[in-house]
């Protein structure tokens, strides 16, 4: 069980903040050590505060007009966009 939220969706909610928290940390992956990436990952995934925001900046990305988010998980838009050729 999910140590911040309760119920049924508990542990999708910490497979989507994980999720999130590696998105969001993304950007410095050529500059730091894997051991230091996973070290700003976890950083993030217990920042909830950070992930909001960043929750907030892809909900905002839908205001835009341009939107190819099906899914509200993270995890599950990945594999619904996925091309297989």
């Amino acid at each position: 069980m999910c140590f911040y939220c309760s119920g049924r969706d508990a542990g999708y909610r910490a497979l989507s903040d994980l999720s999130l928290s590696i998105t969001a940390v993304r950007d410095i992956r050529s500059d730091v050590p894997p051991l230091v990436l996973i070290e700003k990952t976890w950083e993030t995934f217990n920042d909830k505060k950070a992930l909001a925001a960043f929750r907030g900046y892809y909900t905002s990305k839908e205001a835009s007009g341009w939107d190819e988010d099906y899914v509200s998980n993270i995890f599950l838009a990945r594999l619904c966009n996925l091309k297989i050729y």
